[in-house]
């Protein structure tokens, strides 16, 4: 497949390697977040993809706006749930 986005796009839809360095966290942990927070991939010609956008609105819009500790905090007991 001839790439033809410029490096200065990111496309919108992940694989979950790649949706979980984008979050910065392993990919387990990506995965029991996704489905803590009902974060589903979408399924584009075959292939499982989660959108950049839904990323960002679930791990990042919705954790306090604080400093990264307390980030951490949140989603630790939310993944303790």
């Amino acid at each position: 497949m001839k790439h033809t986005l410029p490096l200065s796009l990111a496309p919108r839809g992940l694989t979950v390697e790649q949706a979980a360095e984008y979050a910065g966290i392993p990919v387990a942990t990506f995965r029991r977040a996704a489905s803590a927070a009902g974060l589903r991939p979408l399924l584009i010609g075959g292939k499982r993809r989660f959108d950049r956008a839904d990323i960002d609105q679930t791990f990042f819009d919705r954790t306090p706006a604080t400093d990264d500790a307390s980030t951490a905090d949140h989603w630790a007991k939310r993944l303790e749930q």
